[in-house]
């Protein structure tokens, strides 16, 4: 809890002097831009969520996902999920939609997450069959917000090349199979 009074203090301290100091007129020496730069990114990862072994159930179930929460592990700064659908209620962009809201959860609203590892399988509702529908090991360096921005406007399950890149995605012969059944309907 301290930790989060301190960067509520920090975030608008180390900000307000960066503004005055840019507005100022003050001629900053060689390295002094780069320093408050650092401290204002410093500060803005200060304000965001912690994961940790403690809270990464909860956190992760309050992003009401579309299928069960099946593993759930931190190891570092490295986050792995296990996402388990219902082979018969999931769609190809539903799959896209999680990935997207993992990722930018991930990556955008906490800050001690660098790599996240995920794995989408698809279970038969009948029989209890788990296979891998695809999986993805994505660094923080790799998400960008043109990668976001291509996610969210995905409208079928294809991923582009250069995604399917950035994301070190593995596709089974089961997703794509998917992909296909939905483009035909």
């Amino acid at each position: 809890m301290k930790h989060k009074g301190i960067a509520a203090v920090l975030l608008p301290a180390v900000a307000g002097a960066v503004l005055l100091l840019s507005i100022s007129g003050v001629p900053l020496q060689a390295g002094t831009s780069d320093e408050a730069a650092s401290a204002v990114f410093m500060a803005d990862q200060m304000s965001k969520r912690e994961l940790t072994e403690l809270n990464i159930v909860d956190e992760l179930n309050a992003l009401k996902l579309a299928g069960q929460l099946q593993r759930a592990a931190l190891q570092g700064a490295a986050l792995s999920i296990d996402l388990r659908l219902e082979q018969a209620k999931h769609s190809t962009v539903m799959v896209h939609r999680q990935l997207l809201e993992l990722l930018s959860y991930a990556f955008e609203q906490v800050g001690n997450i660098e790599h996240v590892y995920l794995r989408f399988i698809a279970a038969d509702p009948w029989t209890g069959r788990q296979q891998l529908l695809l999986a993805a090991s994505v660094d923080r360096n790799h998400w960008t917000e043109e990668l976001r921005e291509g996610l969210s406007q995905q409208k079928s399950g294809a991923f582009s090349e250069q995604a399917t890149e950035q994301l070190h995605l593995t596709l089974t012969n089961l997703w794509l199979k998917a992909v296909q059944q939905d483009g035909q309907g």
